[in-house]
């Protein structure tokens, strides 16, 4: 499609070029003519009056060349020749040998007249003067070209002024007849449209414009008409939601009543079982987020709450522990069905952390769970599974049911759209594909009609936070404390520990039902120890699993391990304690090594810089020397016990994380270590002189070391793919 500018110069090449066709047919005929008519006038100039010519012939045959010299003078001024004579032919001949006239320039052999043009450009004409028929001599007369050409030119400038006159005006015809019939069909043709737009404006149909800029006009009228009739939409669209967000304030506030006796009651919940206190407990935070949530987005969409939407802040949360808790209530909800809902947790579920908003997450995979639960008629399985990479986590939830077809699966999450659910608005769908984006993932859906489909989220895997711990790390003869008052926990740690072919004769393993049995087994000092397995709440007893670490001054041997690890009071207490925290329910996955041989050295350090505990290695290695070294007191509490107490213990004063290391050398002297020195970078005489302490000295290697006998290097066995010890 053209501009009106570009059709209007096309025609107007086209016009000039028929213009130029004419103009210079017209210019070439009137060339011809004016040399033709040229050609004549020259002739007749040329051409000499009879009298004339008598009275010449008559005074060369007298003789009397004053009398023709007297008449040649005379027909010069009448003429306004240039020049005139009579020549005899020898005479003629001699001037044309001579050049004095253009090349090829002579008399002809006849009775008429010759015209030359001379090498000056003057005009020459040889008149034969002919007496008794023979030719006597010539009338040479010669005269400037102007005399002669000059008022035929002028004739000629006239009729070609006259012809350009004439092309300016086709010209102008040319431009009124275009637009006469081009541009005032393109107007009539936007009069219809604004006709249309005015009757109907809904059901406009677009016209055939010709021209860019009448197309451009249609165009911009009807996304002007479309804007309009948006805004409509989204003004009603707006009012059903303001209506919609009034009703969830509402709701919202009303379930904060019936949420505080929820309160109330949770109080009395440790006289439950472990299992129901933890399904209750999490059934009745997830109502207080999904309320707080409802209440945040109807203050929002009211415009009456614009506040900083906390709820929503991503943070560092283990995947399967999240899912756990949603797969327990999917189970009691469809108790009654004939489907099966399983978590499917193996070797490397354990420790998988993504930033994410913990009640968004739980909404997005119960959402899904009820979507593959209703895609299965009959009998049938719902499996969600978590699984770790370097830097991705993935959440599969896949199910048996009758699947999706192609056409509908190709829009799923990118717009409402429901597949074989009555009342459904595909609206759970599309808000779990905007919030796993804004958590920086992405949700693929693999699906074959009748087959089931298999839905796949995946997100990017963030650090542990500080109070996690990623795995146990035992030595040898390391004596185990599993504290809890739930009988099936002391079974998990079982399996757990003999799946690692570390019961009896490796790792020793004592239970105790009560936090009492616990502090009179500790006070009295009937055994030490290395590591203790508490749980945070205890039916008969007021007191905390933390509450009695704290008491007996357990950290940092201890480990929390509780359903609790999600309430942020409880993780600053351990952070503060320097204890770590295993989610209860991922406590048969938890990653573990044992030492085939007890931990023995020349000499232990516990450094947090990686730099100096290379220094020591290479140092002492090239000395023959075994080194153990440690970046933190718990990596090294964790196979303590396999070490002879003897074992110099090189132990730094300024730890990572606030920790104190002259603090911590006193509870190494007391689980017996009897050689412990202090390493520092500052000066010796700012560390305090301990009975305990054997030493002070820099952050280099000591000299003077020998290695002990019977030393051998620590050698830890990987887990296998289900979390036990290759064997």
């Amino acid at each position: 499609m053209k501009t009106l500018a570009q059709r209007l110069s096309r025609f107007l090449l086209l016009l000039f070029g028929v213009q130029l066709c004419v103009l210079g047919s017209g210019l070439w005929l009137s060339y011809l003519l004016y040399q033709a008519r040229l050609e004549r006038e020259t002739a007749d100039w040329a051409h000499l009056d009879p009298l004339v010519s008598e009275e010449l012939v008559s005074h060369t045959i007298q003789g009397n060349l004053a009398a023709r010299d007297l008449l040649v003078y005379e027909l010069i001024l009448r003429n306004q020749l240039s020049h005139a004579s009579v020549l005899s032919p020898g005479q003629l001949s001699r001037t044309v040998q001579a050049g004095a006239w253009a090349a090829g320039c002579s008399p002809e052999a006849s009775t008429n007249p010759t015209v030359c043009q001379r090498t000056t450009g003057a005009i020459v004409a040889f008149v034969p003067l002919i007496h008794s028929g023979e030719g006597i001599a010539y009338f040479v007369k010669e005269a400037l070209r102007n005399r002669v050409v000059s008022p035929h030119f002028v004739e000629f400038s006239k009729y070609l002024l006259l012809t350009l006159v004439a092309a300016c005006g086709l010209n102008l015809l040319g431009v009124v007849i275009y637009f006469r019939t081009s541009v005032n069909r393109e107007l009539k043709r936007l009069l219809q449209l604004l006709s249309d737009i005015r009757s109907a404006p809904a059901s406009i149909e677009p016209l055939p414009f010709e021209t860019r800029e009448f197309a451009t006009m249609q165009t911009v009228l009807r996304e002007s008409l479309s804007a309009l009739e948006a805004s409509k939409k989204e003004k009603a669209e707006m009012a059903a939601t303001a209506e919609k967000s009034r009703v969830a304030f509402q709701v919202a506030h009303d379930i904060k009543s019936p949420l505080a006796a929820l309160d109330v009651v949770l109080k009395d919940l440790p006289k439950l079982p472990e299992e129901e206190r933890i399904l209750i407990r999490s059934a009745v935070h997830r109502i207080r987020d999904i309320a707080s949530g409802l209440l945040r987005e109807a203050k929002v969409c009211m415009g009456i709450g614009m506040e900083e939407r906390s709820g929503d802040e991503a943070e560092a949360h283990d995947l399967a522990v999240l899912i756990d808790s949603i797969i327990s209530e999917k189970r009691v909800e469809y108790q009654g069905h004939r489907v099966r809902v399983e978590a499917n947790h193996d070797g490397g579920t354990y420790g998988v952390f993504s930033a994410v908003d913990p009640s968004g997450i739980k909404r997005v995979i119960s959402n899904l769970v009820n979507n593959a639960v209703e895609a299965i008629h009959q009998d049938g399985s719902v499996e969600v599974s978590v699984a770790g990479r370097s830097e991705e986590a993935e959440v599969v939830v896949r199910d048996t049911g009758r699947g999706i077809p192609a056409e509908i699966l190709k829009q799923l999450g990118s717009a409402p759209i429901s597949h074989g659910k009555q009342g459904g608005h595909g609206l759970g769908l599309l808000d779990a594909s905007r919030r796993i984006e804004a958590w920086g993932g992405t949700l693929q859906i693999d699906s074959i009609e009748g087959s089931g489909t298999t839905v796949r989220i995946r997100l990017p895997r963030c650090a542990a936070p500080p109070w996690f711990v990623p795995r146990l790390d035992l030595a040898h003869g390391t004596t185990v404390a599993i504290v809890d008052d739930d009988e099936s926990i002391h079974e998990i740690w079982k399996r757990r520990f003999s799946g690692a072919g570390t019961t009896g004769a490796v790792v020793k393993l004592v239970h105790f039902k009560s936090l009492s049995e616990l502090s009179t087994v500790v006070q009295e000092g009937a055994i030490s120890p290395s590591l203790f397995l508490i749980d945070y709440e205890f039916i008969s007893s007021a007191e905390t699993g933390l509450d009695a670490i704290e008491r007996l001054q357990l950290p940092p041997r201890a480990i929390l391990v509780t359903s609790h690890f999600d309430e942020p009071v409880i993780r600053e207490r351990c952070l503060r304690l320097g204890v770590g925290m295993i989610p209860k329910g991922m406590a048969g996955f938890v990653p573990l090594t044992v030492s085939l041989a007890p931990g023995r050295a020349d000499l232990v350090l516990i450094d947090d810089d990686p730099i100096v505990r290379t220094s020591w290695e290479v140092s002492l290695r090239g000395r023959g020397l075994v080194l153990h070294s440690f970046a933190t007191p718990r990596d090294f509490d964790r196979v303590a016990a396999g070490y002879e107490r003897a074992t110099p213990l090189y132990l730094d004063v300024e730890l990572g994380g606030g920790l104190n290391g002259i603090e911590i050398s006193q509870n190494y002297a007391a689980l017996g270590f009897t050689t412990i020195f202090l390493t520092t970078g500052h000066a010796r005489k700012d560390v305090p002189s301990l009975a305990h302490v054997a030493g002070v000295c820099g952050k280099t290697p000591p000299s003077g070391l020998e290695r002990r006998s019977n030393v051998e290097l620590r050698i830890a066995d990987e887990p296998d793919l289900e979390g036990g010890l290759a064997t």
